[in-house]
């Protein structure tokens, strides 16, 4: 157990199954690239929840909301624990007291993480948030799950993950929240640029007309973390949750938003068009928009203001 914050340079684990305990809530805020399978607890009056992944890209804002919401958390603690192996979720529940989980999908695991969750069920957690995925809602055309084919193999993944979670905990005993396409996904269209001689750029996007909606992780997060934070007695909503971000984009829109934020001109060279109309089924997006704000608390983050916040981690 850690009793005070590492700093960042310390965070780079020997072991990709360790985690971090940042004593304060302001020092999460720096952590924001996932550098391994982390699992972050902190400690709240009542109850205390288990963070799986809260150094990655979507849990340190739920942590940092679930947080916040309780005026009494005392802070972080740091614990080992290993989401393929049963006996470590055991034991980091069984060491904290934790009572509601926030989790994510581990693939390659044989049984969908079932075994995982008869471990957190057994120790003591009887509510969990999953970060699902919106494959589901589309290819279920609901939130029905338990009828998605194998040959869809994104959303079958996710769908057994949330059919073991019903049977686990119960049908009020999680909630899935179903995500579209995360702005974080456009950064490596910028890791392949090239300057040109008029001192412009060029950005190799592979669907530059595809349209996605580009929903902020921040805004993901929150939501978890407002759940997590309300319980299974004070949610009233439904099992599954999808998400969407405010704005349908195209990538070579999102490209050009990008461009323009940081004041330069943009040669787009487009490696090929291909539509991908057909991955994913936007009936019911004004839903998924509205989702964020409705359990979220605030409006969802438009594509702009979320280049505007991560303008330093785009390099241009």
């Amino acid at each position: 157990m850690i009793s005070s914050p590492l700093p960042r340079h310390q965070l780079q684990p020997h072991h990709p199954q360790y985690s971090i305990r940042p004593a304060h809530l302001s020092h999460l805020s720096h952590i924001s690239h996932p550098i391994g399978d982390y699992i972050e607890i902190f400690t709240m009056s009542s109850p205390k929840i288990i963070v799986f992944g809260a150094t990655g890209t979507i849990s340190p804002f739920a942590a940092r909301t679930a947080y916040a919401a309780d005026e009494q958390a005392a802070g972080f603690e740091r614990v080992y624990a290993d989401l393929t192996k049963p006996e470590t979720l055991r034991a980091a529940v069984a060491q904290t007291g934790a009572t509601r989980a926030f989790i994510y999908m581990t693939f390659g695991t044989a049984d969908h993480q079932r075994s995982g969750f008869d471990a957190l069920r057994a120790a003591g957690i009887d509510f969990v948030v999953y970060l699902s995925n919106f494959a589901i809602s589309a290819a279920a055309q609901g939130p029905a799950a338990r009828d998605i084919p194998a040959s869809l193999p994104l959303a079958y993944a996710h769908a057994r993950v949330e059919m073991a979670l019903e049977d686990v905990f119960g049908p009020a005993g999680f909630v899935a929240l179903r995500p579209t396409f995360f702005a974080r996904n456009v950064l490596p269209w910028f890791k392949k640029t090239a300057a040109t001689d008029a001192g412009g750029v060029h950005i190799y996007l592979p669907y530059p007309e595809a349209v996605w909606d580009f929903i902020a992780p921040e805004d993901i997060g929150r939501v978890g973390g407002i759940v997590l934070a309300s319980g299974p007695a004070a949610y009233t909503g439904p099992s599954a949750v999808t998400l969407s971000g405010p704005q349908l984009l195209s990538q070579e829109d999102a490209a050009l938003a990008n461009l323009v934020a940081a004041g330069r001109p943009a040669f787009l060279a487009k490696a090929y068009v291909e539509m991908l109309s057909t991955l994913f089924n936007y009936s019911g997006r004004e839903e998924a928009v509205a989702n964020v704000e409705k359990y979220g608390g605030r409006a969802a983050t438009t594509f702009e203001q979320w280049v505007g916040q991560h303008r330093d981690e785009f390099g241009l």
